[in-house]
């Protein structure tokens, strides 16, 4: 039977969530099937909280830290990458030299902006193992060592939460989805994505856009420079979506996106659209660039004024029987990260090792990064205190 990682933060759910993290809380009476932004308070600070007892009916260890002294800091080299896999949370720097910042099984991990580090270690809709604590986002301050839960799935629910990504600014801002429901074809719908954003400092969440229906959701959600993109997919297709970090929409040249995208069967739209941290910049797939079958080109342009930047293609298995997609996009400094996945029914995922391609040299040889799993380049320096190893639920 597989093992389930999990942090232990609180004598119960309860303190949990009064110690340790702000509850995800904001609820919607409309019936648009998206929304303009909405903003609400979470009620309760993050804080760094000691692991003890553990949830109730849920039998575990407890997470410990290593003893190590030697601090755990990372100069932000244009190409440093964090990935996040089953085994824990790696930095790659240029050189490809690897340094462990947590073990323990990872779905995803982002860096804050500030020094400190974001993870989650499962993510999205998980249909068979659905509890209270699976989706929690855990947040590492700069120069701690111990986890914090930043953001909690209202607990009693079916709500679950996917972390996206993080841009600068004075407060901290992070970008998720809350997703609820888990009751496909319900009339009306029950399902929803919510995007959202999270204010570190403020405690602030203001909701930026909803879908809703089994067929529809949001894949991929990137933010830069007051702008956030995202994936929309429904029945008839998908393309990308554009907002401020208000949840107004914007139409800018080099972010593609058109209401077309979702009429008569279309999956001809670019998607996966990734800005870079600055928002000045914008990559996205383009399936209707010419290319040898299997292959996918993605383009990087100006956001501003929709200048090609750069184009580059993403070469497909050329063996019968291999199967492997792009499937999410990080841009920062000169260089595109390309993840890939062969097998997207799990909440953690099934990632091969991404390709990083450096734009400056017109690159169609990428290097596969060392480690596999979920990557994404880093924005600025990670300084945390030591690694941390998390902690493992027992099987029953």
């Amino acid at each position: 039977m597989s093992r389930r990682p999990a942090l232990i933060v609180g004598v119960a759910w309860v303190l949990v969530l009064a110690a340790c993290g702000s509850q995800d809380s904001t609820q919607l009476s409309t019936t648009a099937s998206t929304t303009a932004a909405t903003t609400t308070t979470a009620t309760t600070a993050p804080t760094t909280a000691s692991p003890t007892t553990p949830p109730p009916t849920t039998a575990t260890t407890e997470p410990t830290t290593t003893t190590t002294t030697t601090t755990t800091t990372a100069a932000p080299a244009d190409g440093t990458v964090l990935v996040a896999n089953e085994q824990g949370v790696y930095l790659i720097d240029p050189e490809g030299a690897v340094a462990t910042l947590i073990t323990g099984e990872v779905a995803s991990a982002v860096d804050d902006t500030r020094g400190g580090l974001l993870y989650q270690t499962r993510k999205g809709r998980n249909w068979e193992n659905h509890d209270d604590w699976s989706t929690v986002v855990w947040w590492i301050a700069k120069g701690r060592s111990a986890p914090s839960a930043l953001l909690v799935p209202d607990p009693g629910t079916d709500h679950e939460l996917t972390l996206h990504d993080t841009y600068r600014t004075d407060t901290g801002f992070v970008v998720y989805t809350r997703h609820e429901g888990d009751t496909p074809f319900e009339h009306p719908p029950t399902m929803h994505d919510r995007l959202r954003s999270y204010d570190v400092d403020t405690r602030e969440v203001v909701e930026l856009y909803r879908v809703r229906g089994y067929e529809w959701q949001l894949e991929q959600a990137s933010a830069g420079g007051g702008l956030i993109t995202a994936t929309e997919i429904q029945m008839d297709g998908w393309g990308c979506i554009l907002i401020d970090d208000a949840g107004n929409r914007v139409a800018l040249p080099g972010v593609p996106t058109s209401p077309s995208c979702f009429e008569d069967d279309s999956f001809l739209c670019p998607h996966f659209c990734s800005l870079c941290g600055d928002g000045t910049r914008a990559a996205s797939i383009d399936p209707q660039a010419p290319s040898a079958e299997g292959d996918h080109v993605i383009v990087v342009r100006d956001t501003a004024s929709g200048t090609e930047l750069a184009r580059v293609t993403w070469r497909g298995p050329r063996d019968e029987g291999i199967y492997e997609e792009p499937f999410a996009l990080s841009l920062e400094g000169g260089y595109l990260i390309v993840n890939e996945s062969f097998d997207l029914s799990t909440s953690v995922g099934a990632f091969g090792n991404a390709r990083i391609f450096d734009l400056n040299l017109d690159d169609e040889d990428p290097r596969r990064l060392p480690i596999w799993g979920w990557a994404r380049l880093v924005q600025a320096p990670i300084d945390i205190a030591e690694p941390v190893t998390l902690g493992y639920e027992v099987p029953i």
